[in-house]
């Protein structure tokens, strides 16, 4: 746990998502609620899993982290995201849960398997992590060992060239090497499957080898692990990348790239019962990704389903499939094909890639997929056979980095969005507005006076209106946007800068009122940001030459010239009036926070802030935030410009932008708050809440202020 201290004149409360900030003044204090956040994976979903109480699913993505979901159907926040934590360095490819206890695997360089505590409000804590001996971790799940008479549960983590296994109670491991031949290349442990009742558990290799592992008992509860009884039981034939046992643990499902789904019995003499293709309806086949196998309720104990997970060949590509198969267990016959379906996208495209996962907590409940495509969805049985399964909405929004966030004028609607889609929130998070963009965003902002929302992709600029119920286009404008929109502060003019040229718009019927290109002896200099001054006399545009160029609003000439320095360009803008004189915070591509004095032209401070360069800043009033790249520390406040706080994000991750509300409001007895809304570069959306205590309210005594980061470590 992170702690850091700050005196100040004013005691400043943050409340955020994921991060506990509390007071303490003269032995009282105060721990902020959580408001809300939204997204999704900005990389492939290699494996979801439920909660064992059911309330949460957990999906470990390639972006490196670990997200947790509201999985309770019966909750008004059914589908909403919870926590996201940046869990490894080289993507998450494997996460299992047990009792609370979560255990995830870094892939590629990241050689750490990790276990963290899920609390009750879903947040993960770090406990602690062993490392492989050699590269890379594969999969991990928690498999039975029966200690001293009692049951306890093992963590077994597949890596290059065996497994390991480790005991989630202490540090204590055993490193299980498969025998190895110099010349020949290391055998990968690919998949784990634990058995439910046995102190038991399989796994499958790169090389399509298949083992059952069976674990020693120990004769007293101190005593260390012992290495397993390790038996091959048969060759795939190729890579294996998934194995389940059914659901009466007396047979072994195993499949992967020979597009074959095999039954291997393991009870009794090991022997193959059936192979069935994993093929569509069209006849294209492909490979198994993952397994499950369930019963329904209404039908006979001896018959079970399998629903198997992967890639088959479809309309030309490859379509992520779902195969649901029924399987009499007490005949000779293999499974049968119960039902199948090929994933599209909302607009009914076919989506490309895989289905990395499948998994359910119990039938007939709830099943989360996730897939190449980077969402997770989430699918509800009202059968045994996938036909009778209906599809709810997905609960990941983002597919990408959220770059740009905005609050409207009365605080009642958040805009934010990514590089596929716009969505309007309003302030209790649900959702009122969404539309697609084509290419990357580049922008969205509110009208200062009124419901008005620009929104600026690759190639066009969008203004709507508030119709009272919904957004409809007032007008439109084709221009390659680049360095940013910024309205007048009476919301009559907007600024908008693409790529070397800046435009004012008619704000209200998109005609274009002047315009002016940034040259250096007739070569044109990019624009990266821009900003208007609260006077309504000046605008800004900041340049990759190192310049800020300010120009009058009556007749649009050159006002004045600023640099920033050498070695740096000037990356956000924003405008204040501080004791009465204007000034223009200056974010630079170095981290660097600068302060000019607009008349006079003068510099008046300049000093780092971040150790990367600076994607945003908002100013309202006397309150100021800034955003950056850096991790953690991402945001930093300011109020009455004095530095107030950071909020450190517990994934790890940049910050692409950040807005202010207008208002400031009561948000307790004493507090007085903003809202504060930031897009994060892992496809994450946050509203949160920052604040003071007036000196008054408490005396008019100056003590510390301790900000307290939920952090990683119990």
């Amino acid at each position: 746990m992170q702690v850091t201290k700050q005196r100040g004149k004013r005691q400043i409360l943050a409340q955020t998502v994921g991060i506990i900030v509390a007071l303490w003044l003269s032995g009282h204090g105060w721990a902020c609620a959580q408001l809300w956040m939204k997204g999704g994976h900005s990389a492939i979903v290699w494996q979801t899993v439920f909660s064992t109480d059911r309330r949460f699913l957990l999906s470990a993505s390639g972006d490196n982290t670990i997200k947790v979901w509201n999985a309770d159907t019966n909750s008004p926040r059914f589908g909403q995201l919870v926590a996201s934590v940046r869990a490894h360095v080289s993507g998450v490819v494997s996460i299992a849960e047990s009792n609370g206890l979560v255990v995830s695997a870094g892939g590629g360089s990241d050689n750490q398997i990790k276990l963290w505590r899920l609390q009750t409000n879903g947040r993960l804590n770090f406990v602690r992590s062993w490392r492989t001996p050699l590269y890379g971790v594969y999969s991990v799940a928690f498999v039975n060992w029966l200690s001293y008479g009692s049951p306890k549960r093992l963590i077994a983590a597949g890596s290059k060239g065996g497994f390991l296994l480790a005991d989630p109670d202490s540090n204590t491991s055993l490193w299980y090497p498969f025998p190895w031949m110099p010349g020949e290349p290391l055998t990968a442990v690919l998949t784990i499957a634990p058995a439910e009742s046995r102190n038991e558990f399989s796994i499958g290799t790169e090389k399509g080898s298949v083992y059952s592992v069976y674990l020693v008992r120990p004769q007293s509860q101190r005593e260390p692990i012992h290495y397993p009884d390790v038996l091959l039981l048969f060759n795939y034939g190729s890579r294996v990348r998934a194995i389940s046992y059914d659901t009466t643990n007396d047979f072994l499902l195993i499949g992967g790239d020979s597009g074959q789904l095999v039954g291997w019995r393991i009870v009794g003499t090991p022997a193959q019962v059936f192979s069935v293709p994993f093929s569509n309806a069209s006849g294209g086949t492909g490979w198994i990704h993952t397994i499950h196998a369930y019963r329904w309720t209404s039908d006979p104990a001896f018959r079970q389903y399998f629903v198997v997970a992967g890639w088959t060949w479809n309309n030309g590509g490859g379509r992520p499939t779902l195969i649901t198969y029924s399987w009499d267990t007490v005949s000779n016959q293999p499974p049968s094909k119960c039902g199948e379906t090929v994933l599209t996208d909302r607009t009914g495209t076919f989506l490309k890639g895989s289905l990395a996962s499948i998994n359910a907590p119990y039938n007939p409940y709830l099943y989360a997929v996730g897939s190449e495509y980077r969402s997770i969805e989430w699918w509800q049985p009202m059968g045994a056979c996938i036909s009778d399964w209906t599809m709810l909405p997905s609960p990941t929004i983002y597919q990408s980095a959220v770059r740009s966030v905005a609050i409207s004028h009365d605080d009642q609607l958040v805009a934010s969005g990514s590089d596929q889609v716009v969505h309007v929130w309003d302030i209790g998070g649900n959702l009122v507005f969404t539309r697609p963009v084509s290419g990357p965003l580049r922008s969205v902002r509110f009208s200062p006076v009124e419901r008005r929302l620009i929104i600026a992709d690759n190639t066009m600029l969008y203004c709507l209106v508030w119709t009272g119920s919904t957004f409809i286009i007032s007008w439109t404008s084709f221009i390659s946007l680049r360095g940013g929109i910024a309205f007048s502060p009476t919301g009559q003019r907007l600024l908008a800068a693409s790529l070397s040229t800046w435009y004012v718009y008619n704000a209200l019927n998109g005609h274009i009122i002047a315009s002016g290109t940034e040259k250096v002896n007739n070569v044109p200099i990019p624009i990266l940001c821009c900003a208007w001054a609260p006077d309504d006399r000046y605008f800004a545009v900041g340049r990759r030459d190192g310049k800020i160029r300010l120009y009058n609003t009556t007749n649009y000439t050159l006002y004045r010239e600023l640099r920033v320095g050498n070695y740096m360009n000037p990356t956000a803008l924003a405008f204040a009036v501080i004791n009465g004189r204007l000034k223009l915070f200056v974010g630079t591509s170095t981290g660097v926070l600068q302060q000019w004095d607009v008349v006079n032209g003068s510099l008046d401070w300049s000093q780092p802030i971040h150790s990367e360069w600076i994607s945003a800043l908002c100013v309202q009033g006397d309150w100021m935030v800034s955003a950056s790249t850096e991790v953690p520390t991402a945001l930093k406040y300011w109020i009455d410009w004095m530095p107030a706080g950071a909020i450190s994000q517990e994934t790890g991750t940049g910050v692409r932008d950040a807005f202010l509300s207008f208002q400031t409001y009561r948000c307790g007895i004493d507090e007085i708050c903003r809202y504060l809304a930031y897009g994060r570069q892992d496809a994450t959306l946050v509203l949160t809440r920052i604040g003071y205590i007036p000196l008054f309210l408490i005396g008019g005594r100056t003590t510390d202020q301790q900000e307290v980061d939920g952090g990683e470590r119990e």
